[in-house]
């Protein structure tokens, strides 16, 4: 009854996530598959992750550009990749500007194959910083 679809909407609305974790036959591979600023908004990203690794073709990367504030958002980011078997290749921000407030989001490209990188975040994240607020301390 209308009702009842009503409630399963609403119920769907509150908790997104829930598409992106359930598993689809993949009935296609591709070379990417891109990410932006979902994963890092759903609560079981290892699930969503796993999810996605039968979309990808050998060789195929991951590209995801999450909400991430911090080197230690990023950090744990990395390790629920590394945890469902991604390697990470390259790390940068993309920078935007909103209103005239300026930030930036990281870009995390990874893939099944391969040897992770290894970074200093912190650094990473500080560098942006400084780019972002010039002559702030």
């Amino acid at each position: 009854d209308a009702n009842h679809r009503a409630n399963r909407a609403v119920q769907q609305e509150r908790a997104p996530d829930r598409r992106l974790i359930r598993q689809h036959r993949a009935l296609a591979k591709f070379d990417a598959v891109v990410d932006t600023q979902t994963l890092s908004m759903t609560q079981n990203i290892p699930r969503a992750l796993e999810n996605i690794k039968p979309w990808l073709q050998p060789g195929g990367i991951f590209i995801s550009v999450p909400v991430l504030e911090t080197a230690r958002h990023a950090r744990a980011y990395i390790r629920c990749l590394e945890k469902a078997g991604f390697k990470l290749q390259s790390f940068e921000f993309i920078q935007y500007s909103d209103c005239g407030s300026r930030g930036a989001y990281p870009v995390f490209t990874a893939s099944l194959e391969g040897k992770s990188i290894r970074l200093k975040l912190e650094k990473e994240y500080e560098k942006m910083w400084q780019h972002l607020n010039p002559g702030a301390l």
